[in-house]
């Protein structure tokens, strides 16, 4: 259901589960936030003892680098994923594999430090296994890679999505804000199987978004809805369906 973003009365009248999205443009562009928790995620994994799979960031890292700074350090990182996840397409290398997946982790942010810090800590949560696999399969069978991830403790729905979106093709990140912006809930269904089923819907949702505009792709929706979330009617929109959750 497409609504007006300044039609405050139907936002509210939306209901908790409801498909709905705001009319706007869905233009291809990069990723640009307001702010972001890419500092404190690089620290968090510095202070696990992790800093060898960021040595290459060290030399331009800043710890109080700017919103403008941060945004180009996360395409910076978006695209030296690019490079590692062909390197290790041509080449399977188990230390690679690690890296790459610190680096989605870091590229998230700070959300998803519970893999380094809850637990076992990231010794005993992350499984190389299951993510070996799970890379291996995923434009195979996109549904068991994602079944997969979501084996790997402290490693959630809206992290498991990051993931498929680099090692995957056309396959767009569900977390928790675009949750609550689309579907006015965050809380996600207990075990692997719902949490496919509610992934493919969501995709069929984007799908159907995208289908009304000549031209534009799942993954084009997604990072124009990301975007328009830090404006001040993605705060509003946002505001409204979280407070009738």
């Amino acid at each position: 259901m497409r609504v007006n973003f300044n039609d405050l009365t139907a936002i509210q009248q939306l209901q908790v589960g409801q498909f709905a999205y705001p009319d706007i443009p869905f233009v291809h562009g990069p990723l640009s936030r307001t702010s972001t928790t890419l500092i404190a995620a690089y620290s968090t994994i510095i202070n696990c003892g992790l800093g060898n799979y960021l040595e290459d960031l060290a030399p331009a890292w800043k710890p109080n680098g700017n919103i403008i700074w941060q945004n180009k350090m996360v395409q910076t990182i978006n695209d030296s994923l690019i490079q590692m996840i062909d390197m290790y397409r041509l080449t399977p290398d188990d230390d690679l594999l690690v890296k790459i997946f610190i680096r989605i982790q870091l590229w998230g942010g700070n959300t998803g430090r519970g893999v380094f810090t809850r637990g076992q800590g990231f010794q005993g949560n992350f499984d190389i296994d299951s993510y070996r696999e799970a890379v291996t399969m995923v434009n195979i069978n996109n549904n068991e890679a994602l079944r997969s991830l979501l084996l790997m403790a402290q490693v959630g729905l809206s992290f498991a999505t990051k993931h498929l979106f680099f090692w995957g093709e056309n396959l767009p990140i569900l977390d928790e804000r675009i949750s609550m912006l689309l579907y006015g809930k965050t809380l996600l269904p207990p075990g692997e199987r719902r949490k496919v089923e509610l992934y493919n819907s969501y995709i069929s949702d984007l799908d159907a978004v995208a289908n009304n505009t000549p031209g534009v792709t799942r993954l084009v929706v997604e990072r124009a809805l990301f975007n328009w979330l830090d404006t001040p009617h993605g705060r509003q929109w946002y505001n409204i369906r979280q407070a009738n959750a």
